[in-house]
């Protein structure tokens, strides 16, 4: 329900208040689902194993990864833009 209030957003209670594109919208807050799935399991646990791997890495080790990470970005970047878009599929 869009409402008229002061500019907040947050949860407060048992309501959640966000900006949208048509003002303040306010909606019950729900408990996000967290379905524990074998795939999702499976997903958290390489993500805990490479950050554990990367914290293990020494300083110097951490700014190459970066740095090879900051140009694999702008690859990335130049591709999109070589790439057709969607929406003329």
């Amino acid at each position: 329900m869009k409402i008229i209030d002061v500019p907040q957003t947050g949860k407060l209670g048992l309501t959640v208040t966000y900006p949208s594109r048509n003002g303040l919208i306010r909606r019950s807050w729900v408990v996000p689902a967290n379905p524990r799935t074998a795939d999702q399991r499976t997903a958290r646990s390489r993500l805990s194993s490479a950050a554990a791997a990367y914290d293990s890495l020494t300083e110097a080790q951490q700014d190459t990864w970066i740095a090879a990470a900051a140009q694999r970005s702008r690859a990335s970047r130049r591709l999109a833009r070589a790439a057709p878009s969607r929406a003329s599929s």
